[in-house]
């Protein structure tokens, strides 16, 4: 597969940027040295690192940002950490390859159960699932209509800092955005720049999907919709992440434009994505839809379990086929 296309259709809004990149892309590299667009450094050996637009946790070898300093790359690694840490265990099963080109590996550091990725005798991939677990087995449950059978593993409640992988979606929605926008966004990139900040947000709402989450894609995406009219009592920006299995989306948030929406402390993210990936000739040959949303509060400060508390396998005994669905901890389906 060479070719990926991503779909984003939303009614009242337009399609801003959109980047995307598979595994037979080479390195792309968006803005300029010379001006970090987070905190204004203009001193030349500041832009030493090659800074990820999409953290390398994440899988992410295509995309990469040039007008990032050395100072908030470092910065910022602290913020996509916590977003690894929130969806650690999606990046194990689908096999994501993140820094050393090696897949991450959860549960190993507590808790009775452990998932890894790795290879058969015949170096095909493979999930092992393990289970310390004297009363696994009742775990395991049979649909009565379908025969299928159901396993359900708990995972341990790694910590994670909500606000912190927050931030790293903002932080990914501001280096993609074009430069004439930055403007509407004063606040949010000084809010960046304060790992640990005072302010007293009562919600941080992500929206949170998956697909084909037992062998994640090497695909990745970021996508900007901004509102067609400003009258209209809905948030200005849109950013959507998605790479993998994962895809993420949050609005993001200017600092007048979103005047005439009413308060609230609570509401849900309700976007579908798809990803279409193609071969050479561009005919399309797999689809991954990223359905049914969860909507997450990342507002907190401090830490918490990571939101994913088991995985659900439904598989088919008599082919061995089947798919893994998460179970959310706290969250409001959409």
């Amino acid at each position: 597969m060479t070719n990926n296309r991503v779909d984003a259709r939303m009614p009242g809004y337009e399609l801003l940027i959109s980047l995307q990149a598979s595994l037979s892309d080479r390195p792309r590299l968006i803005g300029r040295k010379g001006t970090c667009r987070f905190c204004g450094e203009t001193n030349n050996q500041a832009f030493r690192q090659r800074a990820h637009l999409i953290p390398e946790a994440l899988g992410n070898k295509w995309l990469f940002a040039q007008d990032e300093c050395d100072i908030c790359n470092k910065l910022f690694g602290i913020y996509d950490q916590a977003l690894a840490d929130a969806i650690g265990a999606v990046l194990t099963i689908g096999g994501t390859k993140g820094k050393g080109n090696k897949v991450r590996k959860t549960g190993l550091s507590g808790g009775l159960n452990t998932l890894r990725r790795n290879r058969d005798n015949d170096g095909k991939p493979q999930i092992s699932a393990m289970s310390g677990n004297a009363d696994f087995s009742q775990a395991i449950k049979r649909d009565p209509v379908t025969r299928r059978l159901l396993v359900t593993m708990s995972l341990p409640p790694t910590p994670f800092r909500p606000r912190h992988a927050y931030k790293s979606l903002c932080k990914m929605g501001l280096a993609l955005m074009p430069k004439e926008e930055l403007q509407h966004f004063g606040k949010l990139l000084n809010w960046l720049q304060i790992p640990d900040d005072s302010e007293l947000f009562s919600n941080l709402s992500v929206g949170l999907a998956f697909g084909l989450v037992g062998n994640a894609p090497q695909v990745a995406s970021v996508t900007l919709m901004r509102r067609l009219r400003d009258d209209n009592p809905t948030p200005y920006m849109y950013f959507n992440l998605l790479i993998g299995s994962v895809c993420c989306t949050i609005d993001l948030m200017p600092d007048t434009l979103d005047d005439l929406m009413p308060p609230v402390t609570d509401y849900s993210i309700n976007l579908e994505w798809r990803t279409v990936l193609s071969d050479e000739a561009g005919i399309p040959k797999i689809v991954i839809e990223y359905k049914n949303p969860v909507t997450l509060n990342w507002a907190s400060k401090g830490t918490e379990p990571q939101p994913i508390e088991s995985f659900t396998l439904d598989f088919d005994p008599r082919t061995t086929r089947g798919n893994f669905k998460p179970n959310f901890r706290h969250s409001k389906s959409v």
